[in-house]
């Protein structure tokens, strides 16, 4: 598939505007679960960051100091949106235009930001839209690529390639197959994006990310909840309303997913706690929901559920 010359809209690059409250909400509850390790000396980086508002929330609350809270995003029109809100007096040096999934052979983007190290990485990051298209044509991205393990994993032997990807065999190969770039290109851009957040954290970092539930709930992914599993401790999923992007033209339904990487330090948790989001009138009192208020709540009770 050949993208259009024509500029691409923010949709086409799967991207969606993050309501206030929703960002609020998952600074909050990040900080709850990290606890006093998200304090103004934490290290946080959103790979998708777009107008930059996770990354505003963050300073807001304390959570990292302007020397050391970091955006990636490929659009690079997000200098304008970041000169409106402010954030480029305070970040404008920390903003990095490039595909928040590459990642570089020295494992860092500059002196000051080395990469699998940050104490919270946090975003919405893209979902459908043109994914990684052409990625041979961008030789930085494809050598990385190859080293991300979730679209090989997702091969299934019906796809008649699953001897193409061996792991041993992989590791030998100086070139992808075309058949393997086919795969990688029509791979969802949201599971790279889900396996690079939890990649770019240090051992005990948290992790919150908003992701389509088809990654939560599809038998499909069931290899990608394992992968998960092996290395994050999944501390709570929160289920959004369907109607929380429709002002940026998606109704896609989403959840965000609260992960702790393991680590020496990082305990499991004996209970996930999980929660589903509302909108409409409420069935006992006919009131409407509000999206505040209904977070507020959800947000009350995960720290009731925190304190035992």
């Amino acid at each position: 598939m050949r993208v259009s010359t024509r500029e691409l809209t923010k949709k086409d690059l799967g991207q969606y505007f993050t309501p206030a409250e929703v960002v609020d909400f998952t600074l909050e509850m990040a900080r709850e679960i990290g606890g006093p390790s998200l304090n103004k000396g934490a290290r946080v980086l959103d790979p998708a960051c777009g107008a930059g508002a996770f990354l505003l929330s963050a300073l807001d609350k304390g959570i990292g100091s302007p020397a050391i809270i970091f955006g990636i995003d490929i659009d690079s029109k997000v200098r304008d949106e970041w000169e409106l809100n402010g954030l480029a007096e305070n970040l404008g040096r920390n903003l990095y235009i490039q595909n928040g999934l590459y990642d570089p052979y020295d494992n860092r983007v500059s002196e000051k930001l080395p990469l699998r190290q940050f104490d919270l990485v946090v975003g919405n990051p893209p979902y459908g839209g043109f994914g990684v298209r052409e990625v041979e044509k961008d030789k930085r991205l494809f050598k990385s690529l190859k080293t991300y393990e979730l679209w090989r994993l997702g091969t299934r032997p019906n796809d008649d390639q699953d001897s193409l990807f061996d792991v041993d065999v992989l590791e030998r190969l100086r070139r992808l197959t075309p058949k393997e770039v086919e795969r990688l290109e029509r791979f969802p851009i949201e599971v790279l994006f889900l396996e690079r957040f939890i990649r770019l954290a240090k051992a005990g970092g948290v992790i919150a990310i908003v992701i389509p539930d088809g990654i939560l709930a599809n038998v499909k992914f069931d290899y990608v909840r394992d992968w998960v599993a092996e290395r994050c401790h999944v501390v709570a999923v929160v289920s959004l309303p369907r109607g929380t992007f429709r002002g940026a033209g998606t109704t896609a339904k989403t959840s965000i997913l609260f992960l702790r990487k393991k680590g020496a330090k990082a305990r499991a948790a004996k209970h996930v706690f999980m929660a589903r989001v509302e909108l409409g009138p409420d069935v006992e009192t006919g009131e409407e929901r509000i999206l505040s208020r209904e977070l507020d709540a959800v947000l009350d009770a995960f720290y009731q559920f925190a304190g035992g």
